[in-house]
């Protein structure tokens, strides 16, 4: 039901994308935009609480850091509003006391940039395993583990795909033609023009 929501409102029946666009098309004047477009989209975002300690933050079990947050860390005795994008959790963004936004990225650069989605299938496959403990570099070893077997999988699936399609090409090969039939030959013979029958012709003028 969300789904259907999403692609087609109920009233209208088209994407609500579309319909934006329909109605900022027939607008006489421009649609206005925010002052800060960036702020903006993270006031979208989804947000927690989460206390800048002196090892900096900690969110989903991975840690972030940033020289801006040693004003803070272990300091400031109550918690900070954090955002993130559940699409890159390279990335933060820490809503300061004074309401400064401030980006905040992983505390280890080498980290590369994951999902929310990766991240939870990390944890899913780790606590499968019976590791009930689980620490930052756990979770980027099997979510390295998971692309290889996606990337090996998908890999697969085309070497596959081109198999069956070079097989179909052998195999077509090697069917007859039924529908072929032996070629004609025309007849260089004469053509005795006596033997061909006359017909009355009757003259109009």
């Amino acid at each position: 039901m969300i789904g259907t929501l999403v692609r087609f409102h109920w009233n209208t029946q088209i994407p609500p994308l579309a319909a934006w666009h329909e109605a900022t098309a027939r607008r006489l004047r421009p649609v206005r935009q925010p002052h800060d477009l960036a702020g903006f989209m993270i006031d979208f975002l989804p947000s927690v609480d989460r206390l800048v300690r002196r090892d900096g933050i900690r969110l989903f079990g991975l840690r972030y850091w940033d020289d801006v947050l040693s004003i803070w860390a272990g300091r400031l005795d109550r918690p900070l509003r954090i955002s993130y994008d559940p699409r890159d959790l390279s990335q933060i963004f820490v809503r300061a006391p004074d309401g400064t936004r401030w980006l905040i990225r992983f505390a280890d650069l080498r980290r590369p940039p994951i999902t929310l989605g990766e991240h939870r299938r990390a944890r899913t496959a780790l606590r499968e395993r019976g590791l009930a403990l689980v620490d930052e570099q756990l979770i980027f070893e099997a979510i390295e583990t998971q692309r290889a077997l996606v990337d090996d999988a998908a890999r697969r699936t085309k070497a596959a795909r081109q198999l069956v399609e070079k097989r179909d090409r052998a195999l077509d090969a090697t069917k007859p033609n039924r529908s072929a039939a032996p070629p004609e030959t025309e007849d260089d013979r004469p053509i005795d023009w006596s033997k061909v029958p006359l017909f009355s012709v009757e003259e109009w003028s």
